[in-house]
């Protein structure tokens, strides 16, 4: 393989998922993970921190889930915009992590991210690839949106937070000013 094609593959593998990530996040609303139900019946927002909190949780559970060595290329403090089930402006945390070794079986790790993904009450669609499975989760009440890139020695697996009520570029300002 040509030292070009090798080039251009590895950028489309971290540059498509990210593509459609950001595509998919900022075209849909997410109404059934946006609000928790409490006790009462009533709907809660979720915060900041807890939306951040329970992503994180799912990327780690699901790596650990698949084994082999991960490393954060971007996140979980990166902010981006959503639009709140009222319409109103909202802001969640996205992550992304890749995986540096060259194991793990797609079609095999595919199939257990889909099941342990529906056992925590997401909606999950596998999409065919050239590359290798892709695997979508949706909803629950950990994530708006979960994706793993399980392509033959490069997997890839990106979030998005459940919407929280904020502004995502007033949380940046406050990100880059620590304050």
């Amino acid at each position: 393989m040509s030292a070009e094609l090798t080039v251009r593959r590895r950028t489309s593998v971290v540059l498509t998922p990210l593509a459609l990530m950001i595509l998919i996040g900022g075209c849909t609303q997410h109404p059934s993970t946006t609000a928790t139900p409490t006790e009462e019946g009533r709907t809660a927002k979720v915060d900041p921190e807890t939306a951040q909190r329970k992503m994180t949780e799912i990327v780690d559970r699901t790596a650990a889930a698949l084994g082999g060595e991960w490393v954060t290329t971007q996140g979980p403090d990166y902010v981006d915009s959503c639009t709140l089930p009222d319409g109103g402006e909202g802001a969640n945390w996205v992550s992304l992590v890749t995986r540096t070794d060259e194991g793990g079986d797609p079609d095999h790790d595919a199939a257990t991210v889909t099941g342990a993904w529906q056992s925590a009450g997401m909606t999950v669609e596998r999409v065919a690839d050239a590359d290798g499975p892709v695997v979508v989760g949706r909803g629950g009440a950990s994530t708006a949106l979960i994706d793993l890139y399980a392509f033959p020695g490069k997997y890839t697996l990106e979030a998005e937070s459940l919407c929280f009520p904020g502004s995502a570029d007033e949380i940046e300002e406050q990100q880059s000013t620590g304050s």
